[in-house]
């Protein structure tokens, strides 16, 4: 129906006027519907919701896991998503975007692995190794890492396979394990080793999406922008 998109934007333009133009984050009551991977989660919005709670303490906010970009766009316009962060091949057209950072990717294991004090990781060594991954969609055995191996005529064993970012640190203490991680995942300290892999692995753009409906509502407006200024520092932090 070609009437459709007019019709939309004009209701988006009413729900405008009718926000309220002074918007006060120590005061103010909202609740953002945030989607991201527990990737996302951890790397940007925990830092985010720790400033939070500090400079709009009324704030609530709910985060869903789930990503369906079939169904993102539809979500969007319900209500039932305020902001998205997503990679680029993953964000829905008609939704305003802005880039945050690119990431890279890292090779993590154990402190007292056996390699993680002699010196730099070989390819050799590194397809040796008992790899764990993460996929999201569960049970798959091979990702980004596996393709530049392959272009390279070589493989890795992964005997492992989880759906999630937040267990593999725990798994890596106590196991001799080797993951290829998102730099940002990788926290010094915490008794895991930080190694560069041995290979090039693309890495990927983390983008923060929104749609016409919240662009101009003040309130919305404040906490993209603390959004995006807090995943610059953490932009800084790591390079």
């Amino acid at each position: 129906m070609k009437w459709l998109p007019p019709v939309k934007a004009i209701l988006a333009e009413v729900e405008e006027l009718l926000q309220p133009q002074h918007f006060d984050p120590l005061t103010a009551e909202m609740t953002l519907h945030i989607a991201a991977t527990d990737y996302a989660l951890r790397a940007v919005i925990v830092p985010f919701m720790a400033r939070l709670r500090r400079e709009a303490p009324a704030f609530g906010w709910r985060w869903s896991r789930s990503i369906n970009n079939e169904t993102l766009q539809d979500q969007f316009e319900r209500g039932a998503v305020d902001l998205a962060l997503l990679t680029p091949d993953t964000t829905p057209q008609d939704l305003h975007t802005r880039h945050l950072f690119d990431e890279e990717y890292v090779c993590l294991l154990r402190d007292y692995h056996p390699l993680a004090s002699a010196g730099p990781l070989t390819l050799d060594a590194f397809c040796a190794l008992n790899h764990a991954l993460v996929s999201y969609p569960g049970g798959n055995f091979s990702g980004v890492t596996d393709t530049a191996l392959a272009a390279l005529g070589r493989s890795r064993r992964v005997t492992l396979s989880i759906c999630s970012f937040l267990l593999l640190p725990e798994i890596l203490r106590v196991s001799d394990l080797i993951s290829v991680v998102p730099r940002r995942l990788a926290i010094p300290g915490a008794g895991l080793t930080q190694l560069p892999p041995p290979l090039t692995i693309p890495g990927f753009s983390k983008i923060l999406a929104w749609h016409q409906r919240t662009h101009r509502h003040k309130g919305h407006q404040w906490l993209r922008q603390l959004l995006i200024s807090i995943a610059c520092e953490a932009t800084h932090s790591v390079t």
